[in-house]
């Protein structure tokens, strides 16, 4: 049997509440006036993929067992709420697929929603059952499976035109194991729903409980001052128990799972996963989006910066050059060299050619350092490595060469990229004389043999 969970347990709270008041009404008292609520919009269906590729035409398959339960309950509230705390600590990520300056202030957007989590977000569900933030209204409520590997997007708009958008998306792709889920918030104009996401930095856990996002705007007389809207996750088993409360498309999804007898490793699930993203780079609205994804998830630290601040004719060409390197049947251990060399091979052209724009020079010199400045030698650089770890091995020989340089500039930017990763000579000075920095130079060498000699990394 179900244990209910904290808003299951809020819910009957409110039954009660709700079956007392008209109770006392039926004795004479006056029945209280409606809240007049916006008509709302509301479509939500799962699909393949997650928050940030969006729609894929394939992905992982995964048994049914694994199924998240989905709990969704949005209110209209009549008086203004304030939390504790705002969205903007806690959005990791702001991505505008098809905006031309795509990592956005996070606070330009998140600065206006109030969030809330755990014991506050009952406690703040409580308060409005209880009546004590005025009259409320229900904008929708939502409960079903979702499979890991599939996405939850729930879309609300007003009714005939909305100049604000909002689609709530819950991402289980990294379900598997633990019952958690990636949230992200999108909002944006009705013509340009897809312009900007905000993906939050923690998942939500079921053990951690629900979270609430307060939205507020500006209300007439009898109208909503704030749009609540509050998210759990249990066992997906508990809520297939209870089909009742599913929807039509959602017990489909999981029917479907439940259909899928072959049992298939983590690794083909990545190479599904990559196939599904790479057959899709040529869409544009999504392209930032799945390369931003292929990237952070292959650990391609280059290409993830290139996708996250390229103009659009650079992100083709990203889109074209990692098209062409990740081999067909490659997971994400297997794509991630390919795709981060394909990006350094990118810059090293462009660099050469005098072609390369603003960002990125500065994306290469953050990566490569002093050892990046140097658009011929990009290609020795990547020449004979085999995965990302070897080439910030060669990174960091070819910028410790570099501490002897003649160019006090080269042996400035040489040093501070080491020493921005906890590498550089102890008590080397780049502007120091000849003999103190070759001094820097043999304590390095020394303190190296010894650890050799004790069987360590050096």
């Amino acid at each position: 049997m179900r244990t209910p969970s904290p808003l299951d347990r809020i819910g009957l709270t409110s039954a009660l509440l709700s079956a007392i008041l008209s109770g006392c009404a039926g004795l004479g008292e006056r029945e209280p006036v409606p809240l007049h609520a916006p008509d709302l919009v509301v479509s939500a269906l799962p699909h393949m993929g997650t928050s940030l590729t969006g729609p894929m035409a394939s992905g992982p398959r995964l048994e049914a067992a694994e199924s998240l339960g989905v709990l969704q309950r949005a209110l209209w509230v009549e008086s203004p709420i304030t939390t504790s705390g705002s969205l903007d600590p806690h959005v990791s990520l702001v991505i505008g697929p098809g905006d031309p300056d795509p990592l956005r202030a996070v606070a330009r957007r998140a600065s206006g929603v109030g969030f809330a989590q755990g014991s506050e977000a009952v406690e703040l569900v409580r308060a409005i059952d209880d009546g004590r933030h005025g009259r409320t209204s229900i904008a929708w409520e939502e409960s079903g499976p979702l499979d890991p590997g599939t996405t939850f997007r729930v879309d609300a708009r007003s009714t005939p035109a909305d100049d604000a958008a909002l689609a709530i998306l819950i991402d289980a792709s990294r379900a598997t194991g633990s019952a958690e889920a990636r949230i992200a918030l999108q909002i944006g104009r009705r013509e340009d729903a897809d312009s900007e996401k905000l993906v939050l930095a923690d998942p939500l856990r079921a053990a951690a409980g629900p979270i609430a996002f307060v939205f507020l705007r500006t209300a007439a007389r009898d109208e909503p001052a704030a749009l609540v809207v509050v998210l759990e996750i249990d066992d997906g088993a508990a809520v297939i128990a209870n089909p009742s409360t599913a929807r039509g498309d959602i017990e489909a999804s999981t029917a479907a799972a439940a259909q899928r007898s072959r049992e298939i490793t983590r690794s083909e699930e990545e190479r599904r996963e990559i196939r599904g993203i790479v057959a899709d780079l040529r869409r544009d609205s999504d392209r930032r989006a799945r390369l931003v994804f292929l990237a952070s998830s292959c650990a391609a630290p280059l290409a993830l910066d290139i996708a996250l601040i390229a103009q659009d004719a650079d992100l083709v060409e990203l889109a074209d050059a990692v098209k062409a390197a990740i081999p067909e049947a490659a997971d994400r251990a297997q794509a991630s060299w390919p795709i981060e060399r394909a990006a350094w091979l990118l810059l090293g052209r462009k660099a050469a050619a005098g072609e390369i724009a603003p960002e990125l020079s500065g994306v290469l010199a953050r990566q490569g350092g002093e050892a990046a400045r140097f658009p011929g030698a990009i290609e020795d650089l990547v020449r004979g490595v085999d995965d990302v770890g070897g080439l910030m091995r060669r990174l960091i020989a070819e910028n410790r060469i570099l501490l002897e340089d003649a160019s006090p500039s080269s042996r400035l930017r040489a040093y501070d990229w080491l020493a921005v990763r906890g590498i550089a000579p102890e008590g080397f000075d780049p502007f120091g004389t000849l003999a103190e920095r070759r001094a820097g130079l043999r304590k390095l060498a020394d303190a190296e043999d010894a650890a050799r000699a004790e069987g360590k990394t050096p």
